[in-house]
């Protein structure tokens, strides 16, 4: 599991399953020490298991989630596994 995000507004989670990574649905938000649904994530239903779990990333986004982290400063990305 990776987090991704500043930490200033919220953290996406992504979760890797079938050498694919996915969006959870849900994010952490520290400031005010919560855990809610992704925003993005909001407006639709989930009609199977795998769409609950999250929204699939294609290739060249999620290539671009792992350069942007690497090249942020400690206080601006958080990023765990």
């Amino acid at each position: 599991m990776w987090a991704f995000g500043s930490g200033k507004v919220g953290q996406s989670l992504l979760f890797e399953r079938d050498r694919a990574l996915y969006e959870t649905r849900f994010s952490i938000f520290p400031k005010i020490k919560t855990m809610d649904t992704t925003p993005n994530q909001r407006k639709w239903a989930a009609r199977t298991l795998e769409q609950a779990a999250g929204r699939r990333l294609g290739e060249p986004e999620a290539q671009a989630l792992f350069r942007l982290s690497q090249h942020g400063s400690d206080d601006e990305w958080s990023f765990f596994r």
